[in-house]
């Protein structure tokens, strides 16, 4: 009787604690998770979905999502347009947790006519940087020309 008593006490202490750890198993690997990547500054692999540069008039919107945040501290835009070699530090844009981003840059000109701008998104991450690459055709007009040097001599 006494035996009994005590495997059925068993068998319910067993099912109540994993219930107890269904429940607490998400919070308790995300706390772990949290707990070596400052310690030990483990952090996940960042991988670009997607990154898209389309001409709209006379600027170019770049969108890109990100599959994954964790420990990405900001994400900084640059440009590269036609022959130059060097790329242009556009902006910085913070995480929001959304892991869906756009910039759009503004009134773009160009001196050739149609020439090709390569834009550079770098993750800046807790443990390393990557680096993301796109590009896209863009031509602008003479009229537009001929504003972005008006504009350019009141600045």
């Amino acid at each position: 009787m006494h035996f009994s008593i005590i495997l059925l006490t068993l068998v319910l202490l067993y099912d109540l604690a994993q219930s107890l750890l269904q429940t607490m198993r998400p919070f308790l690997i995300s706390t772990l998770t949290f707990i070596l990547s400052v310690i030990i500054g483990i952090s996940a692999t960042i991988y670009m979905k997607s990154l898209q540069a389309r001409v709209e008039g006379t600027n170019v919107k770049l969108e890109w999502v990100i599959s994954e945040e964790t420990g990405v501290q900001k994400y900084l835009v640059y440009r590269k347009q036609g022959s130059n070699q060097q790329y242009l530090f556009l902006t910085s844009v913070n995480p929001n947790g959304t892991k869906t981003y756009s910039f759009t840059d503004i009134n773009l000109t160009t001196n050739s006519g149609a020439e090709n701008i390569t834009y550079k998104i770098i993750v800046d991450a807790q443990s390393q940087d990557y680096e993301f690459f796109t590009t896209v055709s863009y031509s602008s007009t003479a009229v537009q020309r001929t504003w972005g040097s008006i504009k350019a001599m009141f600045k």
